[in-house]
C-alpha cells in the first residue's frame, strides 16, 4: 500500500504494466475480492501516469519469461537501468546494460502482441463483471 502512495504524489511516476489475459480469469481469491482487485485495476489503469496494456489469449505466440519481470528507468537517465526479477525464495536485481537490454527484448515482444490501453481497459472491466 505504501509502494501505491508514489502514484498519487504531484510528480508521480509512471508505470506501465503489461499483462497477460489469462491472470485476469485466474480465481486466486473469493469472488469479491477478485471483483474488489479487477476494479481496482480498472481504476488504477484510466489514471495518466499509469499504462495498462493485456496480451490477449489469442495473441501470436510470444516469449515469456514465465514469471514477473520489473524494468526500471530512473530519471537522470544516466542512472542504470535496472531489472528486479522476483523468484519464490529469493530476487535478484540485474544491473548490467546487456542484462536489462534482454529482459527489455522480452518485454517488447508482449508490447508487441499487447493491446492498446482502451482495449485492454475493455478486458480488464468485462474479467470484472464475471465476479461482480
Amino acid at each position: 500500500m505504501a509502494r501505491q502512495e508514489l502514484l498519487d504524489y504531484p510528480d508521480a511516476p509512471t508505470l506501465w504494466v503489461v499483462l497477460e489475459e489469462n491472470v485476469l480469469h485466474r480465481q486466486v481469491a473469493k469472488r469479491q475480492v477478485m471483483c474488489g482487485q479487477l476494479e481496482h485495476l480498472a481504476e488504477m489503469a484510466q489514471r495518466p501516469n499509469i499504462r495498462v496494456q493485456v496480451v490477449p489469449l489469442a495473441a501470436p505466440e510470444c516469449a515469456t519469461s514465465g514469471f514477473p519481470i520489473t524494468h526500471l528507468r530512473f530519471d537522470p537517465p544516466e542512472l542504470p537501468e535496472i531489472v528486479y526479477l522476483e523468484h519464490v525464495r529469493d530476487a535478484l536485481y540485474l544491473d548490467k546494460p546487456e542484462e536489462a537490454e534482454q529482459y527489455r527484448s522480452i518485454l517488447d515482444g508482449l508490447l508487441n502482441s499487447a493491446e492498446c490501453p482502451e482495449a485492454s481497459l475493455l478486458r480488464i472491466q468485462d474479467a470484472a463483471r464475471l465476479y461482480c
